[in-house]
């Protein structure tokens, strides 16, 4: 249809359009490539069809759709208008539409756009001195918002207003900066950041006819990112706080003892010619608003007091301020001390502006004397024992606590009456220090234990040990002392023939350092006065306090143990095992009879339920491998106990000992046992040990041993069985002329012929079981543990005899009194603990219950086997078969002529191929020349390496000097 149905030569229809709302179409502003839209009606008023088509634009930046069309009589059609600009200018072009085909019949929109990029003009580049105002400038055509963002912690001190809003095409606005200075003769240059964003129209967004390809669902319509644009002020000043400043800038009190006080002084001097009202205000240097709770700043005024809270300093004078430190706990303060002058200021978010201000540091520490008991050593009782009988943990947990309100007395003691320190001290925490059994017989020689102390607070720590004697008044000759009570007179024959010392009683330990401490214990006879009032030889004990000053004090009951002695923890809760396990776990329990006549012991068991209820149960899940038996003088045996769970629950048992000799029953011990059955294996869990016994010396002194491990403490950690693991430690001589010979084979932690083997049937081997060590010098020493086939629990200590080389001569000891003699130790022993478990699986169990295959040269070195059996199941594999046979196919030059042979010259050629057996390649490593190099380097090499690096005779970057040490056959 072309609009008429007359022919060729006929007049057509003129067609009668209406535009609406007008010819002429404005787009809004836009960026480059951005696209904004705007429609018109086309509008038939004549009642034929009218077709129209529009003639692209030359420039391509507007676009109509649809382009051409048919608008039927009495009715409308709507025209899209796209404006796309490709640079910045302002557009004005002319669209031609053609009706009919006629080029005659045409009408014309005329389409008008500005495409601008957001921009922004700082007066002055933004930069302005205070208390000015600045011009915003948006030379663009689209509008804009901004946001001004002041540094915060120039917050309280510039004021930009407003901070934010929007700004429209080619406005201008005003901005006021407001600039209060809080610090003194200072150059501010202050650099503000302002963030400036284009305003995207909401049609932008829509869905609709009016942009076309917007409902597309393959293309979803996306609105694009505002476009952001940053901007920078920078603002310059000077500030004054009116002169006023401190002598110093920190005062540091140091450490300070809890309850004693310390002041130190501070100037405040105002250089200026007015007159403040300042306020000191004391707080913690940190500003993080969650460490700083009610607590915290209640301890702070209670721990320090100023002269000077606030008042008024003069023009041009000076005022000195006192602090005084008093800390009435433990305690540690990083404060400042700020000096303020204030005012109000109605923009600022706080109440009060410091207009002037001055500050001081102030760092202080309050602390109690802290002490720590480091180690404690015998030359003939194990560190454990000690460290148990002593009560070393429970001691070192009391001296760590805060005092209570008996302990403050004491410190006070010369305050209170003879009556009032007896009470006060009988309320003190008390504790035993077991020194062990010694016969009560002239030749025994006396029993030394020395104690380690330290100083772990920061203050110098004054101590001393105070004894019954110490209290006594000295009486005039001529007075009446009176009769004494038997505790009195026992008390005075103890000290009198010195059967408990101490040396020295007392001293000041510098922070963080040791000091050690002789504890001598010498049995004697007591007088037949003394027996025939019933105190007997065999009840030797001493009631000692230890007084730190400023500090905790406690009571120590020196005594000696006559009976035998459990060596295991009282509850034990290591006892796990899975139910489908065929056999037994054993775990030993170590007794030791330290008396001085034969005893014998029985045990009992009995189920319990959680509760502690006994459980009559038929079966038998917990026993001991040797309920009874007899222990001599000094003799070490184990409670071998058995477990086998039958349920996947915990069990809980008590073990009743009880010791008695030919007529009673003279100590009984209960332990309470508890064991785990599991079915499937449980997750490792890492079990802090309760018991911190030192692994290693930590201080050397003139009176402690001068031989001593690297490293005390051996675990071998969770074993399966026929499997071994390798440690290592070191022996050292620190004795300055006397050399020692050394031997673990005399060892009592055994009940196997191997000594110095484990028990539960496990080998345990030491490199070299013994020798001979020089004075200031050291050996490595190998560890091998191989475990038995029956799984084990088990802590115990392996000893180790050294024998001083006896020159007859004295030890020179300068911490021992001018009026004793030091006597030579010519034997000692050490102790090394050992730990160990074993680890069992239901794979593992069932290879142990089918017959095991027969093993070639079962005789052969273990070594031997294992590498045998590596080779032959690589060597037997197909691959390694057609890697041999590759390798047989390559020509091999056995020799290379010198001079080659000239030509013309016959060559004789001789076959030298050698008819090879592939067995000979699968046997050949098996020789024992091959085996016997190969556990030389496997076994040596490791250890050779660590020997060399601790000798220092090794550098690692080099080959070393020694490759291999043959090992001791």
């Amino acid at each position: 249809c072309v609009g008429h149905s007359f022919g060729i030569n006929s007049q057509p229809y003129i067609p009668i359009v209406e535009l609406r709302p007008s010819n002429k179409l404005y787009f809004p502003p836009c960026t480059i490539e951005e696209s904004v839209y705007q429609t018109v009606e086309f509008i038939n008023k004549s009642d034929t069809p009218i077709y129209f088509n529009f003639s692209p634009d030359p420039t391509r930046t507007f676009r109509v759709y649809p382009n051409q069309g048919l608008i039927f009589g009495k009715s409308s059609q709507m025209i899209i208008v796209e404006f796309v600009p490709v640079e910045n200018k302002a557009y004005n072009q002319t669209l031609v539409c053609h009706m009919n085909h006629q080029s005659s019949n045409q009408i014309t929109l005329q389409a008008i756009g500005y495409c601008s990029t957001p921009s922004l003009k700082l007066q002055n580049d933004g930069k302005f001195t205070l208390d000015k105002r600045s011009l915003l400038h948006n030379e663009s055509r689209v509008p804009m918002s901004y946001s001004i963002d002041v540094p915060e912690k120039y917050q309280n001190e510039l004021y930009i207003e407003p901070p934010s809003g929007q700004i429209k095409p080619n406005e201008v606005l005003h901005l006021d900066c407001q600039f209060i200075p809080y610090k003194k003769k200072k150059e501010y240059r202050i650099k503000v950041p302002m963030t400036a964003t284009e305003i995207l129209a909401d049609n932008q967004n829509l869905i609709g006819y009016h942009i076309p390809g917007s409902g597309n669902q393959d293309f979803p319509l996306e609105q694009r990112k505002p476009i952001e644009l940053s901007y920078q002020f920078e603002i310059f000043g000077q500030g004054t706080d009116g002169e006023l400043e401190l002598n110093v800038k920190q005062i540091d009190f140091n450490i300070i003892k809890v309850n004693f006080n310390t002041k130190k002084y501070a100037t405040l001097i105002n250089n200026s010619n007015c007159t403040f009202y300042i306020e000191l205000v004391l707080r913690p240097k940190s500003k993080d608003k969650d460490k700083i709770d009610h607590q915290m700043v209640s301890l702070i005024n209670r721990s320090f007091t100023l002269d000077l809270q606030n008042g008024i300093i003069a023009a041009n004078s000076k005022l000195d301020i006192g602090i005084m430190f008093n800390p009435i706990e433990v305690c540690e303060f990083d404060l400042v001390l700020d000096v303020i002058a204030t005012e109000k200021n109605p923009k600022a978010p706080l109440k009060k502006i410091v207009s002037q201000k001055c500050k001081l540091e102030i760092k202080a520490k309050g602390s109690y004397p802290l002490l720590k008991i480091a180690d404690v050593r015998n030359d003939s009782i194990s560190v454990a024992t000690l460290w148990e009988n002593f009560q070393i943990n429970q001691i070192n947990t009391e001296l760590g606590k805060d005092l209570n309100e008996d302990e403050q007395k004491f410190l006070k003691i010369e305050q209170l009456t003879f009556d009032q320190a007896q009470q006060l001290q009988k309320r003190l925490r008390s504790y035993d220090w077991n020194f062990g059994y010694l016969p009560s017989k002239p030749q025994v020689k006396s029993r030394k234990i020395v104690i380690t102390i330290q100083n772990i607070g920061g203050t110098d720590l004054e101590w001393q040990f105070k004894l019954p004697s110490d209290h006594q008044i000295e009486l005039e000759p001529w007075a009446d002392p009176g009769e004494p009570t038997e505790e009195d007179t026992f008390e005075k024959a103890i000290l009198e023939k010195n059967i408990f010392q101490i040396r020295p009683k007392g001293g000041v330990i510098a922070p963080k350092c040791f000091k050690d401490i002789e504890l001598i214990y010498t049995p004697c006879n007591l007088d037949e006065q003394l027996k025939s009032k019933g105190i007997s030889n065999e009840s030797h004990f001493l009631r000692v306090v230890l007084q730190i000053l400023n500090g905790k004090p406690l009571v120590f009951k020196f005594e000696r143990n006559n009976t035998c002695s459990i060596r295991r923890k009282t509850h034990l809760s290591c006892l796990k095992l899975q139910l489908d396990y065929c056999n037994l776990l054993k775990y030993p329990i170590e007794i030791q009879n330290v008396g001085s006549s034969k005893v014998s012991y029985k045990t009992l068991v009995q189920e319990m339920d959680i509760d502690g209820e006994i459980i009559d149960s038929q079966f038998n899940v917990f026993d001991i491998q040797n309920p009874q038996g007899s222990l001599l003088p000094n003799e070490k045996q184990y409670l071998y106990c058995l477990f086998k769970p039958l349920e996947q629950k915990t069990y809980y048992f008590e073990l009743l000992v009880e010791v008695s000799d030919m007529v009673k029953v003279i100590q009984p011990v209960k332990l309470a046992i508890q064991g785990r059955g599991y079915a499937n294996q449980p997750k490792n869990q890492i079990q802090k040990s309760a018991i911190e016994i030192p692994r290693q010396r930590s201080h050397q002194s003139p009176i402690g041993s001068k031989v001593f491990f690297s490293l005390e403490e051996i675990d071998f950690g969770e074993l399966l069985p026929l499997k071994s693991a390798h440690r290592m430690i070191i022996l050292y001589n620190q004795s300055a002329d006397r050399k020692f010979t050394f031997d673990f084979g005399v060892s009592q932690f055994t009940l196997s012929n191997n000594r110095p083997g484990l028990c539960c049937g496990d080998e345990f081997l030491i490199e070299p079981i013994q020798g001979e060590l020089e004075p200031q010098s050291f050996i490595e020493l190998k560890l091998t543990l191989t475990a038995a086939s029956t799984p084990s629990v088990y802590e115990g200590e392996c000893e180790c005899t050294i024998s001083w080389e006896n020159k007859n001569q004295q030890v020179n000891t300068s911490q021992i009194s001018q009026n004793s003699q030091a006597i030579t130790v010519d034997k000692e022993t050490l102790f090394l603990r050992i730990k160990k478990k074993s680890s069992l699986n239901v794979e593992l169990v069932n290879s142990f219950k089918q017959p095991p295959p027969p093993i070639h040269n079962a005789m052969a070195h273990p070594f031997q086997q294992l590498l045998g059996q590596i080779i032959t199941e690589f060597l037997t594999d197909s691959h390694t078969d057609q890697i041999l046979r590759a390798l047989d196919q390559q020509p091999i030059t056995l020799y290379q002529p010198e001079q080659q042979p000239k030509e013309g010259e016959d060559v004789q050629v001789e076959d030298l191929t050698i008819p090879r057996d592939y067995k000979d390649y699968k046997t050949m490593f098996l020789e024992d020349e091959f085996i016997e190099l190969t556990d030389l380097i496997m076994e040596n090499t490791f250890f050779n390496i660590i020997q060399e690096t601790t000798r220092r005779e090794c550098d690692l970057l080099r080959i070393s000097k020694t490759f291999v040490t043959p090992a001791n056959k």
